[in-house]
């Protein structure tokens, strides 16, 4: 009868273990360099669907040796009807230039204060930081909470940034 008291106590926490295992498993990935940073940029046009939404905070010009890359990339993410909401700072001059004349795109800059070397992209249920130094790495979280924790802190940069 002791025994059948400790189950029945064990019961409900081993429930509550079984849902927590039952969670979509969390990843995170590291990429280095541009090939790195080109293997992130596919994984956002094979995660998303058109219509679909991808998010970006933090933007700067990217370097020079990267930037044909990235416009053939948007031409791509347009023709998959992929819509894009970036968020740039305002040091960005030629991006925010050319991101103006791209279709299904929404932008907003912040002021340079706000500067960083890091963009954060938000897409699907992952999150790519990636960080723009003379080595660029990234970091991909695969995470749907971590996630709509970032599209929440994206939605509060969208009401402070300004229209260009």
């Amino acid at each position: 009868k002791k025994r059948q008291e400790e189950i029945s106590t064990l019961v409900p926490e081993l429930e509550k273990l079984q849902k927590i295992v039952k969670r979509v498993p969390q990843v995170a990935t590291i990429f280095e360099g541009y090939d790195g940073i080109k293997a992130v940029f596919e994984d956002i046009l094979n995660t998303l669907k058109p219509g679909d939404e991808y998010l970006v905070f933090g933007a700067v010009d990217v370097p020079k040796v990267f930037e044909r890359y990235i416009l053939h990339w948007t031409r791509r993410r347009a023709k998959g009807k992929i819509k894009l909401k970036i968020i740039y700072h305002e040091e960005a001059k030629s991006f925010i230039e050319q991101t103006k004349k791209l279709p299904l795109t929404e932008m907003k800059v912040l002021p340079k204060t706000y500067i960083t070397p890091a963009a954060v992209n938000i897409y699907g249920d992952k999150t790519a930081t990636i960080v723009w130094t003379q080595k660029p790495i990234a970091f991909v979280v695969k995470s749907k909470e971590y996630t709509e924790s970032f599209r929440s802190y994206f939605q509060l940069l969208w009401q402070t940034a300004k229209t260009p």
